[in-house]
């Protein structure tokens, strides 16, 4: 047996043992609130659809399964901020230009996250309407195949790449084609 302590001394007691419980594998589900502030911290951020996992429309499809009518405002946020960008570019010319940030890509991110979103149309017509304007405007000034971007041809290649079997686009191909043959008469 252990030897008895002296009559006049305080025994301190063992420390207890404690064994760690192991962190839960299991986290608790966020919850609308959550999600929706979370949402609305991705919008100020201008986080829309970038960066992949920490971005408003990943927020928006979470929160849009347990409660869709909290997500139906931020999908409109996101919309709305990306048909403000495309008709901001419409308005500067910057329609369907390869290399650069442009109106069509703004129409084609809507398309992704909302297709049936009943303004996408109109930023679509927008864009054809424009580069029409724009291309009377190139055919008038005799401008069909300079060697800078701001031309006839520059303005048909990008018609045919967004709406190839527009009629609008033949018709525009026809008018350089007739036009530089009378220039070569």
């Amino acid at each position: 047996a252990p030897p008895l302590p002296p009559p006049n001394s305080t025994t301190v007691p063992p420390k207890p043992v404690v064994v760690p419980t192991p962190p839960s594998s299991v986290t608790p589900a966020p919850t609308a609130e959550n999600l929706f502030a979370k949402a609305q911290q991705q919008l100020m951020r201008q986080r829309f659809t970038s960066p992949a996992g920490n971005n408003a429309y990943e927020t928006y499809q979470e929160l849009n399964k347990i409660a869709p009518a909290k997500a139906q405002p931020v999908l409109e946020a996101i919309v709305t901020w990306y048909l403000k960008q495309g008709h901001d570019y419409v308005n500067k010319g910057k329609l369907a230009q390869p290399k650069d940030t442009n109106a069509l890509e703004m129409y084609q991110k809507i398309q992704e996250i909302a297709p049936q979103h009943p303004e996408a149309k109109q930023l679509w017509d927008d864009i054809l309407t424009k580069l029409k304007e724009l291309s009377n405007k190139q055919l008038q000034q005799d401008r069909f195949t300079d060697a800078d971007i701001n031309n006839a041809y520059s303005i048909y290649q990008q018609m045919r790449t967004i709406a190839p079997d527009s009629q609008d686009t033949q018709h525009l191909l026809e008018k350089i084609v007739h036009r530089l043959l009378q220039k070569a008469e």
